[in-house]
């Protein structure tokens, strides 16, 4: 029996009720970029931007020809502080960066991380905005040259801020990059790209993608079915050429050289490196330079070190040259017309 003094219980919402059907609408947030005095409103997902229709139209002519098309009449409901609200399918994050951009006139926060140069070239096609998609291309050109000489006076990442822990190289990283440079027809930057998803990523994660963060349950990442039979294909190419190029001196059966004197002990310390870096699956490593590849001159004679390092660095530089058509891609010579195209 229940008290008297105890409330009703509430009726249960029938399923069928307006209520109970209604599907749920993330609230409306205003974002950072708001100008009191702007007089258009750009609506991506659920955050606001309050710009300047003029600014606009004059970096993009998709802009331009969207504000000039004459609009129906606005009810109240499409109008935020007086201004029209204009709703585009965009990421807000990406659409906050090329707004960020075009406002202050470029990239003014140093090096920029991947997913902005990435908004830069997406939405700097999308929308036509020649300078942001020109600054996204000059990053990725500049990141990924096309000569090793080039390539060997960068560090790590010198044009593009990219997130990467050495203690996990198999985080997407590399793969994403692949998939942007694709996306945006940079085939140019694809070589060393690609050769890197070799060096780091398994088979199986070139064909079942990675994920793109290490949140649980995040997204993966797929690289592009051309790039996946490119790397599946290239492995096992890029395997022989590097022991006929930058590793010949540690395969060859013959001599280093000619003034060795202590022929036995060089020839034992080449097998003894030879097994140690290649058994029992040799990995691709063919652009390590000496010091990176972790070689100790101090296990040769002088004139076999010598000879060594010089034939390696030789074969690091035979290896280049012919590493865009290992991976099925047009020859450095080709790639490189991409680039002055883009001048």
């Amino acid at each position: 029996m229940s008290d008297g003094n105890q409330p009703p219980m509430k009726r249960k919402r029938a399923e069928g009720s307006p209520e109970a059907s209604k599907p749920y609408v993330r609230p409306v947030k205003r974002s950072d970029i708001w100008y009191d005095d702007g007089n258009i409103i750009l609506q991506a997902e659920d955050r606001q931007f309050k710009v300047y229709r003029g600014v606009l139209a004059q970096s993009s002519s998709v802009f331009k020809d969207m504000f000039s098309l004459p609009q129906p009449p606005s009810k109240d409901s499409d109008l935020v502080e007086g201004c029209p609200v204009v709703h585009l399918s965009d990421e807000w994050i990406e659409l906050r960066y090329i707004l960020r951009s075009i406002l202050r006139r470029g990239w003014t926060d140093g090096k920029p991380p991947l997913s902005v140069v990435s908004a830069f070239l997406s939405l700097g096609r999308k929308y036509d905005i020649p300078n942001l998609r020109a600054e996204g291309k000059r990053s990725f050109y500049q990141e990924f040259p096309v000569t090793l000489e080039d390539r060997d006076k960068l560090t790590v990442w010198t044009y593009i801020d990219v997130y990467f822990r050495l203690d996990n190289p198999n985080l997407s990283q590399w793969m994403k990059l692949a998939v942007i440079a694709r996306r945006e027809g940079l085939i140019s930057t694809l070589p060393y790209i690609l050769y890197k998803c070799c060096c780091i990523y398994s088979a199986k994660e070139i064909l079942r993608g990675t994920p793109a963060s290490e949140s649980p349950g995040s997204s993966m990442v797929y690289l592009a079915s051309e790039d996946q039979v490119a790397c599946i294909a290239g492995h096992r190419l890029m395997i022989e050429a590097q022991a006929r190029t930058t590793y010949k001196w540690l395969y060859s059966q013959e001599t280093l050289s000619p003034l060795c004197t202590t022929c036995n002990d060089c020839d034992s310390s080449r097998r003894a490196q030879l097994i140690e870096k290649f058994t029992p699956l040799p990995k691709i490593c063919a652009l390590d330079d000496w010091e990176e590849a972790g070689h100790s001159a101090q296990e040769l004679c002088k004139f076999c070190a010598k000879t060594a390092r010089k034939q390696h660095e030789q074969g690091r530089r035979t290896f280049w040259k012919a590493l865009p058509v290992l991976l099925g891609l047009p020859q450095w010579i080709k790639l490189l017309k991409e680039r002055d195209d883009s001048e």
